[in-house]
């Protein structure tokens, strides 16, 4: 829907894209310090997406931003894009596998728990490559600022899997998964790291990184371990207490709940005239059923004496007719 790379992008569009690019960014980074205070493994890892889905909005702004960059970025941002998905769908999967634990030795198991989170991170395998098919275009085009910023929130990245890991320790459960649960999580772990062997993508677009390059793509997993570690000590004192997942939906939450406020006065107003109707009309029912069982017991009065009613009745026009012939 964007014109991506174009080298007509009107300047809306390209101040656009500078909108979000900022917004990418702060998801990025603001996303990582959030999550890093949950105690949810899940929680955290949710934090993680969206620290990932900011760093690929700043990527795909710079198809608007720098249109020149998009030809050589944008097979490193599909293979970025696919990768995440597959290793973070391992990441989640693995807290189930941690609720409840095969019977297989907890180095292993905790070693297979960390392979997609530490590939995430750019330190092994797939991760590596797309760190590097996305740095590397942009060395291309010196836009050097990015890459730091980019690898300051691949530390976030590394921290947030550290601490998803450490939640997922503390709440571990012996259970026994089936075959075909750890099988699947298996397959999405080995599918992660060898994203770029099958991902269909122009030959020669994604290349692995020299070894030259390989201590600037990884140093963000170690300095992002020892970020967590730091974190974890820092928060020690709260004694469990932890910042509420959902961040700006309490805020959205909030703002709701005075808007509701009128609505709520108004519905209570209508149920307390409700109310009030209802009384009226009961006790006007009352007074009408009142004067309609003292009218039928009349018309009992009335049955019970027709006879020496009729009698009085002729009597009287007897009279009547006898006073009329005098006259």
């Amino acid at each position: 829907m964007l014109p991506l790379g174009s080298e007509q992008v009107s300047a809306s569009l390209a101040q656009f894209g500078r909108f979000m690019l900022i917004a990418g960014l702060a998801a990025a980074f603001g996303a990582a310090l959030y999550g890093v205070f949950q105690r949810h493994p899940k929680a955290v890892l949710a934090y993680s997406s969206i620290s990932q889905m900011g760093m690929m909005t700043a990527l795909v702004a710079m198809g608007l931003v720098a249109p020149e960059v998009w030809p050589l970025l944008w097979p490193g941002l599909v293979l970025f894009a696919a990768h995440h998905a597959l290793a973070k769908g391992a990441l989640f999967m693995g807290t189930s596998i941690s609720e409840h634990l095969p019977r297989w030795p907890l180095t292993a198991v905790w070693g297979l728990l960390a392979l997609p989170g530490i590939s995430l991170a750019g330190a092994i395998g797939a991760g590596l490559v797309s760190k590097w098919g996305v740095k590397s275009p942009l060395y291309e085009m010196h836009h050097e600022s990015l890459i730091k910023l980019l690898s300051w929130a691949a530390v976030g990245t590394a921290a947030l899997v550290s601490v998803a890991l450490w939640r997922q320790w503390q709440q571990r459960h012996q259970g026994g998964s089936q075959p075909g649960q750890w099988g699947a999580w298996l397959v999405a772990i080995v599918a992660a790291l060898l994203t770029p062997f099958w991902l269909p993508l122009p030959a020669g677009s994604i290349e692995m990184p020299p070894l030259k390059e390989w201590l600037g793509i990884m140093w963000p997993f170690p300095v992002g371990v020892l970020f967590a570690v730091a974190g974890w000590l820092l928060t020690r004192p709260l004694k469990g207490k932890s910042l509420p997942a959902g961040d700006l939906w309490w805020l959205y939450a909030g703002i709701v709940g005075a808007a509701l406020v009128p609505i709520r006065l108004c519905g209570n107003y209508c149920a307390q005239l409700k109310a009030a109707s209802v009384a009226n009309a009961q006790k006007a029912e009352e007074t009408l059923m009142g004067h309609l069982t003292r009218l039928l017991s009349s018309e009992s009065w009335l049955r019970h004496h027709a006879g020496g009613l009729m009698m009085v009745l002729a009597v009287l026009l007897a009279a009547l007719m006898m006073w009329e012939g005098q006259q």
